[in-house]
Parts: structure tokens; sequence; C-alpha cells
């Protein structure tokens, strides 16, 4: 005879049946969730009709990819990468153009300067041969005249080597025959000769760029005949002197050349007298005779 299980035993063995039920059919959810398309499929009940999916449904129910947060950063960093190209590249053809800018405008600032200083030079160039053309017509020789006043030249301005002053004083037949002003100076006083007057006092001015060049009174007879035109002449005549002649007046016995240099009488060639500082000369042309009367310096201020 069989003993009837205890209640209790059997409740034992149902529990540890349930407990290995479950822990199958968890095994097996976990292997399905792992690998869906593993395992084994479970069959239809008994009796059951199966019906086949359509072709093509299967791909239906499968889940679309979806994209990874890597992903989706990496775009982003793309977008903003090309941004900010986009970005550099029209602040750089900007700087461009305003630098193309700056240029154009400094190439324009420059023609038009190197354009004025040619038009100065041009009116300059143009007036020059203008003074020059005119002060090379009208101003006077500076070649030899009886082989005086040699390289004496009329310029602008006085030379400033050597300034100094003598007199000449002219007598004919017991009269005084005043020397011209402006003797020495060019046409309308655009420039003077290193030897010149400014008055009818009879004082030469030799204001010369030479210091050791030594002057003559043919020198200034020179100059004299070369401004003739411009400054007059005395009465008498042009001042041509020699030996034979003065004034373009004979020498002989009845119209004697009587010459003093500071008072003494002095018999030598009158174009020869060494014109010195303060130095008075007399030329006493025919007769009568006049006594000589210098010439005060210092009261005239020279």
């Amino acid at each position: 005879m069989t003993t009837p299980p205890n209640k209790r035993d059997q409740r034992r063995a149902d529990r540890k049946a349930n407990i290995t039920g479950a822990q199958s059919s968890l095994r097996q959810g976990a292997d399905a969730k792992k690998n869906p398309t593993s395992g084994t499929p479970s069959r239809p009940p008994a009796g059951a009709s199966v019906t086949k999916p359509a072709s093509g449904a299967t791909d239906a129910y499968k889940t679309p990819p979806r994209s990874t947060p890597s992903a989706e950063s990496e775009a982003s960093s793309t977008k903003r990468d090309q941004r900010r190209e986009a970005r550099l590249a029209s602040i750089t053809q900007q700087r461009e153009q305003k630098q193309a800018q700056l240029q154009a405008a400094r190439r324009r600032q420059m023609i038009g300067r190197i354009s004025l200083v040619v038009g100065v030079v041009a009116i300059a160039a143009v007036l020059f041969l203008f003074i020059h053309s005119a002060t090379a017509t009208n101003a006077p020789s500076s070649g030899a005249v009886n082989g005086y006043a040699q390289g004496i030249t009329c310029d602008a301005l006085e030379g400033t080597a050597a300034h100094y002053h003598a007199n000449l004083q002219i007598i004919v037949n017991g009269q005084n025959e005043k020397v011209p002003a402006d003797v020495g100076f060019g046409p309308g006083g655009s420039c003077l000769f290193w030897l010149h007057t400014h008055d009818t006092s009879g004082v030469i001015h030799i204001e010369t760029p030479n210091a050791s060049r030594v002057y003559y009174l043919g020198d200034f007879f020179a100059v004299w005949s070369k401004t003739v035109n411009q400054s007059g002449t005395i009465l008498l005549g042009d001042p041509q002197v020699s030996s034979a002649s003065f004034f373009g007046h004979p020498i002989d016995k009845n119209h004697p050349l009587t010459i003093y240099i500071d008072g003494k009488i002095y018999t030598g060639d009158p174009m020869k007298i060494v014109l010195k500082s303060h130095e008075n000369i007399w030329l006493e042309y025919g007769a009568p005779l006049v006594t000589p009367t210098p010439y005060n310096f210092a009261a005239n201020g020279l």
C-alpha cells in the first residue's frame, strides 16, 4: 500500500517547479531580446492555421536605424565650420577690396603730385628761357674794349668779395663835365657791371667778386662805352681815350691832357691808372687849367 505524499513535500515540489519554469522563461526572454531572429520559433497551438506574411512584410516590422549622438555632433560641427569659413572668406574679400581702393587712391595722389611738380618745373623752365633770352639779347657784352674790361660781366647783383670807391673828375677847357649816372648798368637796371656809377658825382663803385684783381681806369672807360646808349655821354663825345686822343679829340700842344692823381701830376698812360680806394683822379683837357679839388669821401659816407 502506497503512502500518500506529505502535503508539505508536495507544496515544496510545486514551488520548485514554478521557480524552475520561471527561470527558464526568463532565460528564453533574455535570449530573444539579444537575438530576436535566433532561437526556435514558437509553435502555433494545435489545430491553428498558420498564415505566412506577405513578401516584404517582414521589412516593415524592422526598426528604422537611429542616428547616434556622435554622428549628430559631427554634422553640427561641420555646419559650424562651413559657416566660419564663409565668414572668414567674406572678411578677407572685404579687406582685399579696401586695400585695392587705398592703393588706387594713393596712385591717384602720386600721379597728381608728379603732374604738379612737372607743371611747375615746365613753367620755371619757360620763364628761365624767356628771361635768359631777353638778357642775352639786351645785356651789354662782357668782351674787352681796346683790351680792357675783359671778363667783367653784367650781373644781377653786386660782387661782394671787394667793395671800394674812387672819384673821377673831367675838366674840358676849364669847365667840369659830369660823369653820367648809371654808367655800367644794363637796360632798365636789369644788371650792373663790377665797375659802375650811381650818380653824377664822379664816384666809381668797384664791387667785384674777385678781390685779387686789379682794375684800371681803362676798364671803367670800356664799361662806360658798353653802356653809353643807356647812360649817355658827356658833351665832349664817347668815352674813348688813348695817348693821341681824348673822347675823340686830338691831344696836341694846343689841346694838352693834364692828369692829376690825388693832386699830383701823372705823366703815364691814363688808361693804365690803377683804381684804388678813395683815390682822386683829375683829367683836364685843354686850357685854362683848374686847380684840383679832392672829393670828400668821408663826408659822403664812403
